[in-house]
């Protein structure tokens, strides 16, 4: 047992699906971000 195992999905695997997906849907993780930072500052 001294494989190490890998991971089913590749970091680079993930990152080119988040562009992919953010491209088709809109990147929406900066709007949430900026309303985050809108309501902590009130």
């Amino acid at each position: 047992m001294s494989k190490d195992k890998k991971p089913l999905l590749s970091d680079e695997f993930i990152d080119e699906l988040v562009k992919e997906i953010n491209h088709l849907y809109g990147d929406t993780s900066e709007e949430q971000n900026n309303e985050e930072s809108i309501n902590e500052s009130d």
